[in-house]
């Protein structure tokens, strides 16, 4: 098990291309966006694929997607599914704060929408 450990370190991600999420409002980006590696989203979107959720599987890394609130809000339940059946810390340390940025999105009294960015 020894010669997998790197791959529950934090630090081997850090200089890897990113997966950008953005709070946008009529296309235009409202803050600073919350930032995924690369690899960790290509994670998440095999194990959203063989479960078949719906927009973990159509995600693609390098591919632009734009969800409205009804959308962002299925994303984070499959995200929520995801982290209750998948035990990876390095999952938990960004899908959690990714939650809580979407949720800001959803429950924002303006028309924002989550704008995903591959390859930043």
């Amino acid at each position: 098990m020894n010669r997998y450990k790197d791959l529950f370190r934090i630090e081997k991600y850090e200089d890897e291309s990113h997966v950008c999420f953005s709070k946008t409002l009529n296309g235009k980006e409202i803050e600073e966006p919350y930032t995924i590696p690369e690899s960790i989203f290509s994670r998440i979107m095999f194990i959203g694929r063989a479960y078949t959720l719906h927009y973990l599987s159509v995600l693609e890394p390098g591919r632009e997607f734009d969800l409205n609130k009804t959308q962002a809000q299925a994303f984070i339940d499959e995200l929520h599914f995801l982290l209750s059946i998948v035990n990876d810390r390095i999952l938990d340390h960004y899908v959690n704060p990714l939650i809580k940025f979407v949720e800001s999105i959803i429950f924002h009294p303006k028309a924002y929408s989550l704008s995903i960015q591959g390859n930043s």
